[in-house]
């Protein structure tokens, strides 16, 4: 079983992976480095959970029920696992947490707000940061892009009350680029 009994005041972390990215081990530690205040688990296809569970046995690993993308899988740990935490947010395996995120965790012990938002480092295939994005700071820009379709910031490296999550019932699979 889960020690789930105390994570009220935990944030989890989701990893959706096809168990196959040469960059997890870095996902993984850098989600470690940031300590006791993230509850990491991975979801990823059946077929990859036992060579995953061997390579990584201090995680939680879940099989996912069909390879539906990765919104439909953070969605199946939320089903599992929300309940049990106030916060969460997910990171891909090719992608770190870097110690800014930090302060984003920080906040979230003291935020009113349902999503709590930071930068996100992309890395390249050599593992090399190539690029920072940040959330889009202006009020119109962020309205313009919502009426389009386009959510104005990258999901990665935010956090999500889960009671806010369950108020809209999950994700919405019909929007482009975002859930």
């Amino acid at each position: 079983g889960l020690p789930i009994l105390s994570m009220r005041e935990k944030v989890l972390v989701i990893t959706p992976t096809l168990g196959r990215s040469s960059h997890l081990e870095a996902t993984i530690k850098s989600v470690e480095r940031r300590g006791s205040v993230l509850y990491h688990v991975l979801i990823a296809p059946s077929a990859e959970v036992p060579q995953l569970m061997r390579r990584f046995p201090s995680l939680a690993i879940f099989p996912e029920s069909g390879g539906k993308g990765i919104y439909r899988a953070i969605d199946e740990v939320l089903s599992i696992l929300g309940e049990h935490f106030e916060w969460f947010g997910w990171i891909n395996d090719d992608d770190t947490l870097e110690d800014g995120f930090a302060r984003v965790i920080d906040r979230s012990t003291t935020s009113a707000a349902d999503i709590l938002f930071g930068q996100v480092h992309f890395i390249d295939r050599s593992g090399r940061a190539c690029m920072t994005v940040p959330i889009a700071k202006s009020l119109a820009l962020c309205q313009a892009c919502a009426r389009v379709g386009h959510v104005p910031f990258t999901q990665q490296g935010c956090l999500i009350r889960t009671a806010a999550y369950r108020r809209v019932n999950g994700f919405d699979l019909r929007l482009q680029l975002a859930a």
